[in-house]
């Protein structure tokens, strides 16, 4: 049961519109899965980590993502999504040291994580750290399968 309701959250979430009221519904019935799944098995990491990917869409909601994340790695710690969502969430938030934190924790969880690599390889390259940045892109090249870029 609780499978198929992450399943149908996860549609929600994903699903792509170009109608903005119909992308909130979207979020809306996605963030209700997801709390009804969590009533099932409130130790699956997934569905706070499914959480933290829906808050860090909602504007004014990076706390409530990063509280969902927490959730998930107090769960799972050794979960590499998680680790390059919060990542890709510390970037937008302009914490880059943290982003850079997150992304190696992503990579040594997960050596062949490409989108974690590719979001590492980006942070180096907007420091200016070019020789780090192309080992990132070129792992990420090896392995790709990108998901979450920012």
């Amino acid at each position: 049961m609780g499978g198929g309701i992450y399943n149908g959250s996860w549609v929600c979430f994903r699903t792509e519109t170009q109608i903005p009221e119909k992308r909130q519904q979207n979020l809306k019935d996605a963030e209700l899965y997801l709390k009804e799944a969590q009533k099932f098995d409130d130790q699956n990491s997934r569905s706070f980590y499914y959480l933290g990917r829906l808050y860090s869409e909602k504007p004014n909601q990076a706390n409530v993502a990063f509280i969902n994340y927490r959730a998930s790695i107090d769960k799972n710690e050794h979960d590499a999504d998680t680790w390059c969502s919060i990542g890709v969430l510390y970037k937008i938030q302009s914490q880059d040291l943290d982003a850079l934190q997150a992304f190696v924790c992503a990579v040594q969880i997960n050596p062949t994580h490409s989108a974690a690599w590719t979001n590492l390889g980006k942070l180096y390259e907007h420091h200016c750290f070019y020789r780090d940045a192309n080992y990132c892109y070129k792992k990420a090249v090896i392995n790709n399968s990108c998901k979450f870029i920012f």
